[in-house]
């Protein structure tokens, strides 16, 4: 709602909704069945979202809707076959062939945090071990700088849960072992 106001619009002026979510996103139903934004399992989004405004709702995974906004307004305009390769709390892939979004069979392609890269690598969330996603992106980050606070090689300045902000606040001030 505050991004409507702050635009100076109001509902009746809105004609859909567009949602791009990290994680594992069944585009057809609009449901979540994975995010690294919260542990609340599969969570039927879309249905909640237009339920509560009544505006057509539409929800995808985010590395997909940062391909189209590439498609529709960027570098992709007018060209019928590129990737995007997104790293921020994982790292995904959205892919464009022939002009159109390419999902897969299952709609899950481009999900290319979960290739394995490390055999004896670290577990990932998503169960298999030395995933891309943990040794890039925002979780990985998170996860070498709790390892890095449990042995004394970093001292926070605050206390609770390791974020990802305060992970680069402390690499943008300087801190060895998180750079």
């Amino acid at each position: 709602i505050s991004a409507v106001d702050e635009a100076g619009l109001t509902l009746d002026k809105i004609s859909g909704i567009g949602i791009g979510v990290p994680g594992v996103v069944d585009f057809r139903t609009g449901t979540c069945h994975w995010s690294p934004l919260y542990d609340a399992g599969s969570v039927p989004l879309r249905d909640r979202i237009q339920n509560k405004f009544g505006i057509k709702t539409y929800i995808e995974n985010d590395a997909n809707t940062l391909t189209l906004a590439h498609q529709w307004f960027g570098e992709g305009r007018g060209v019928d076959n590129f990737i995007v390769i997104s790293i921020e709390h994982g790292v995904g892939m959205g892919i464009i062939t022939n002009g159109q979004l390419y999902r897969g069979v299952r709609g899950f392609a481009g999900e290319m945090g979960h290739v394995p890269v490390t055999p004896d690598g670290e577990l990932c969330v998503c169960g298999k071990k030395g995933c891309l996603a943990t040794v890039v992106g925002g979780l990985a980050f998170i996860s070498k700088a709790k390892h890095f606070a449990d042995k004394g090689l970093w001292t926070r300045q605050s206390h609770g849960d390791i974020n990802l902000e305060e992970v680069i606040n402390a690499a943008k001030q300087g801190e060895k072992s998180l750079i």
